[in-house]
């Protein structure tokens, strides 16, 4: 919702002393509404931070776990055992990749979820287009 100039100016030409409130209304209406949309913005934002900052925090754990076990192999116990370090990191993908479904799906700009099973009525609506 934008106000154009020439809707200012047809605002600002034909307010009379009767017309102050709804102009105020109108903008105090056209405010709140701003104010809705950039909340609504942040906290989608927000959500995207907080998910790369877990996925971040995930790959760095990945990293950190392959080189403790490359540590511990090769320097330790002197021998590099490829066949279970491979093993290892399968089960930590797997791992990662369970945690990742865990993480809060992205939704859409009306906040409803993009992978979102559609509901029994949405459904029978579609059955019903279709059948005609």
């Amino acid at each position: 919702m934008t106000i154009s100039s020439s809707d200012a100016s047809k605002n600002a030409s034909s307010s009379a002393p009767g017309g102050g409130p709804t102009d105020a209304q109108d903008l105090t209406v056209f405010v709140q509404s701003l104010l809705e949309q950039m909340q609504s913005r942040f906290a989608q934002m927000s959500d995207a931070i907080i998910g790369r900052n877990i996925l971040s925090t995930l790959s760095f754990l990945f990293a950190y776990h392959v080189f403790l076990n490359f540590l511990v192999c090769d320097v330790l116990l002197e021998q590099t055992p490829l066949d279970e370090m491979g093993s290892r990191i399968d089960e930590l993908e797997k791992s990662i990749a369970d945690l990742m479904e865990q993480v809060p799906k992205a939704t859409n700009e009306d906040g409803s979820d993009k992978n979102q099973e559609p509901t029994a009525g949405a459904s029978a609506a579609k059955d019903k287009t279709e059948s005609v």
